[in-house]
This record gives C-alpha cells, sequence and structure tokens, in this order.
C-alpha cells in the first residue's frame, strides 16, 4: 500500500508548542512558546512550506494566539494533550496506580476531549494527535477514534511508513528528532553525557550533534525515504529552533524542504 497527501507523496513537517510548564526549555528562553510558534510559522509560510504543529489544550486559553494561527492557511493545528501531564504529582501517581503515562482508560478519555472541546471553543476542530512525550499506549489510538481524531504521530522509528489503525492513521515519526538528538538551550554537551548515564536511547541513536551535523543527517534520511517511497515526517519544535541559533538552522531546513511537496498530518490519505 502506498500512502500519498492528496496523491503525491510528500513531507510532514510538525513541532510541538506547549503552555507555560516551566520546562528547562522554556526557563532559560527569552520569549514564549506561543511567541516562537508564531515566528516558526511565518518562516514555513515564506517558503511555501505546509505545517502541523500539535498544541497543548491550555494553548487555546490564550484567545490571541489561537486567533493569530487561525490567519495562517499553512497551518493545521492538532492536540498535544490537554496539560502535556501537568500536575506532574498527579501523572505520577497514576501512572504507579495504571502502569502508564499517560495514565488509565478514564484518565486519557477525559483529557483527550477536554483538549478538543479547548480548540473547538476557539472555532478549531482538531483532527491529528500527538500525545506529550510520545506516551500513547494500547488505550490512545481507540479513544482518538471515538472522539474524532483521524491521525496521531507518535511513533519514533526510522524506515517505516504510515499506516491505518482502527479508523486512525498512524504517521511515524520517521526522520532524526531534534529535542532529543541535538545541542541546544540546556542540553550542552555536560548534561547529555551525564543523561547518557541511565542508558537511553531510542530507535535512532543515542549521540546529540550540532545544528549542522543534525541538519546533514536529516537531509539524509529524507532522501533514502524517498528512494523507498516513504513519506518523512519531521519533529522539529519552535522551542528548539530558537534555543539553537535563533530559527537559523530551521531557516535553511526550510529551503531545503522547499524543493519537496508538505502537506498537514490531516491530508494523509490511502491510495
Amino acid at each position: 500500500m502506498d500512502l500519498y497527501f492528496r496523491g503525491e507523496k510528500m513531507i510532514c513537517l510538525t513541532g510541538d508548542v506547549h503552555h507555560i510548564i516551566n520546562s528547562k526549555e522554556q526557563q532559560i528562553c527569552d520569549k514564549t512558546e506561543q511567541e516562537l510558534a508564531i515566528t516558526y510559522t511565518e518562516i514555513a509560510r515564506k517558503n511555501g512550506l505546509k505545517i502541523t504543529l500539535f498544541l497543548t489544550g491550555k494553548c487555546a486559553k490564550d484567545k490571541e494566539f489561537i486567533q493569530t494561527l487561525q490567519n495562517f492557511e499553512n497551518l493545521e493545528i492538532g492536540g498535544h494533550t490537554y496539560s502535556a501531564f501537568r500536575p506532574t504529582i498527579l501523572y505520577k501517581f497514576m501512572k504507579k496506580m495504571s502502569g502508564k503515562t499517560y495514565g488509565p482508560y478514564f484518565n486519557q478519555a477525559l483529557d483527550i476531549s477536554w483538549t478538543i472541546k479547548a480548540f473547538k471553543k476557539r472555532g478549531v476542530d482538531i483532527t491529528s494527535w500527538r500525545t506529550h512525550a510520545y506516551a500513547s499506549d494500547a488505550n490512545t489510538v481507540k479513544i482518538l477514534q471515538e472522539q474524532g481524531i483521524k491521525v496521531i504521530s507518535d511513533i519514533v522509528k526510522p524506515n517505516i511508513e504510515p499506516k491505518e489503525e482502527n479508523g486512525v492513521m498512524i504517521l511515524p515519526i520517521n526522520v532524526l528528532p531534534d529535542h532529543e538528538h541535538l545541542y541546544h538551550g540546556f542540553r550542552t554537551k555536560t548534561v547529555v553525557t551525564n543523561f547518557l548515564k541511565t542508558g537511553w536511547t531510542d530507535s535512532f541513536t543515542n549521540k546529540s550533534f550540532s545544528g549542522d551535523q543534525w541538519l546533514k543527517q536529516v537531509k539524509e534520511q529524507i532522501r533514502e525515504n524517498e528512494k523507498q517511497g516513504i513519506v518523512s515526517t519531521l519533529i522539529v519544535h519552535p522551542q528548539c529552533m530558537y534555543n539553537l541559533n535563533k530559527f537559523s538552522t530551521f531557516k535553511q531546513l526550510c529551503k531545503t524542504l522547499k524543493g519537496y511537496g508538505t502537506s498537514n498530518a490531516r491530508d494523509i490519505i490511502c491510495d
């Protein structure tokens, strides 16, 4: 089965945006993620690129921000949980009780419903989803399908293509992610070295790279996916790109992607 965006093989450029959660990324940044999301979307638009940004439901409390995003014809707004697993103490308790980072079934259903309703209140119907921290589980797809979500982009793995599962399109992140593999902001070489002592890795590698090194690998992986006829899905965060070098690397990436077709996540179809 070949997968296409509106009939043509393309690239899906995505990112995540959070309300104020006091993350280490946010603590060292002189701008909010909302401000960065607008700049990020403007850069993509200037390069003729369609994008999907997955927003936490609490972002919808900022009416002006959502209205600004709605003015971008190249942007799809997707859901990214309601609160990014805050308050932390509550989610730690639920994980202990259920064994799932996203909590038990009833909590997931409630969280997804809150997120959908928060954006609906602002006139946005979300149909694409990425769970915060990629923390979906066996319950998540079923709940999303029940609540009208058409696409989920949580799997992080190279060389795989989208597939349909229970009426929901699984859109894998199959190009090297930025946050986990890029030296930027608080993620210095010292911090990453200490973190790796925990044994962390993902399906790509346990290594981190400079902006130029990361961009080179992204380009190579896109070309390899193209050879195999696989849709390339990128996760590139506005916060990471700003904390790295104030969007310089992101602008280079966008210039590269101009040579490809891009589409919003919601537009994926099977042929």
